[in-house]
């Protein structure tokens, strides 16, 4: 009786030992990484932070393409088959790395036909760099979720956000500007993901590498392809139409604002990060999926709640503390994408589509909302 309850046991241990983990790595990363944006909007000022978010924007959006959706299906192959992760590990790692170089070479070329940005090529690259090698952490994350290492992640993670404002203050100090601080993200990025992969090693009890096509296996994964890019691009069309369109120190306010605004919706990503390898291991049953979502909606729904009237009341204030005295207009931003968050039960339901086996489904949904934001804000770019 008792070592039949053992394996159920473990399992819930480690399911709290990673959602604490998850949490904790969560909340120091995003203080973290506020910490890092703040210095990066008083270093830089309105116009230069502007251009340097327009270029982080482009790249973003192109970021999650870049692993030709290798890595989601290592996630949900991975969970159910061990010997599906090396060779899955493989493309998406060798996809990131061919199609990135790709990316940052054509955004350092084209860079003197835009107008969003006066940057000489190289730094144009440099700030093109720091979302591609940061994107690795997509990779390293369901890798980190299939094989139960997701303590060993979080660790890391936090350890890149760390070094960060460090190396930032140092920009500072030298006056490198949007160098240093394009610089210090790629740094910090090289440095949490080589602890993370060295730190791996080879997992114990690996079976061997299964073989795998490449034309079908690409066929699976561009759902997941497109899943990733949809869902990876809210706030980030609307920073580029904005830079384009109407000023990148408009893009600038919207940035900021909206970092506050992922920061809550972060909440539901610590679940569901804990929770995704074992709920693909539910092979996409719906009653076995539906018994986990009254918990985690109930405590999304007291989230949002709750962060509703501290921001809209405090908005401003938070921003000014944030960025300073020229970030104090990103608070009437704030207010406008508060209602937002009373949508964030709604966005978090969109995992169990992935879940469900639909993420083509769910790239629809996330891409038609993405879209419709920015929309809204090439019409308002001219008011603003």
């Amino acid at each position: 009786m008792s070592s039949a309850a053992d394996p159920s046991q473990a399992g819930s241990r480690r399911f709290l030992l990673d959602l604490g983990s998850l949490g904790a790595a969560n909340v120091l990363g995003k203080l973290l990484w506020a910490i890092s944006l703040a210095m990066a909007m008083r270093l830089l000022g309105a116009q230069a932070y502007g251009e340097l978010v327009v270029i982080w924007s482009v790249a973003a959006l192109l970021a999650p393409q870049t692993d030709l959706g290798f890595s989601q299906l290592l996630l949900r192959e991975g969970a159910r088959e061990r010997e599906f992760i090396p060779p899955l590990l493989r493309r998406a790692l060798l996809a990131r790395a061919v199609l990135g170089i790709a990316v940052v070479a054509a955004l350092a070329v084209g860079a003197g036909t835009t107008s969003f940005t006066a940057l000489p090529p190289l730094i144009v690259a440099l700030a093109a760099a720091g979302p591609l090698v940061d994107a690795v952490f997509l990779t390293a994350t369901p890798l980190a979720q299939a094989e139960g290492r997701l303590r060993l992640y979080c660790f890391w993670r936090v350890a890149s956000f760390a070094l960060m404002p460090l190396l930032l203050l140092a920009a500072w100090t030298l006056g490198a500007g949007v160098a240093g601080v394009a610089g210090g993200w790629v740094a910090a990025s090289v440095f949490g993901l080589a602890g993370f992969f060295i730190g791996r090693g080879r997992p114990p009890g690996l079976m061997p590498a299964r073989s795998l096509p490449w034309r079908p296996t690409l066929a699976r994964s561009l759902p997941f392809l497109l899943m990733g890019t949809a869902a990876l691009s809210y706030g980030k069309l609307e920073v580029v139409v904005l830079g384009t369109v109407a000023d990148p120190s408009q893009a600038a306010l919207y940035h900021a604002a909206y970092q506050v605004l992922l920061l809550v919706f972060s909440a539901s990503d610590i679940f569901f990060a804990a929770l995704f390898a074992g709920l693909y291991r539910a092979h996409a049953a719906p009653d076995r999926l539906g018994l986990v979502w009254p918990q985690i909606s109930r405590v999304l729904a007291a989230l949002a709640a709750l962060a509703f009237p501290v921001l809209w009341w405090h908005g401003e204030s938070l921003m000014r503390l944030i960025g300073g005295e020229d970030f104090a207009l990103a608070g009437s931003v704030l207010r406008g994408l508060l209602p937002m968050i009373l949508l964030l039960p709604l966005g978090a339901a969109l995992n169990f589509l992935t879940l469900l086996d639909r993420p083509g489904w769910r790239a629809a949904l996330d891409f038609a909302c993405v879209l419709a934001t920015a929309m809204a804000a090439l019409f308002f770019a001219a008011r603003l």
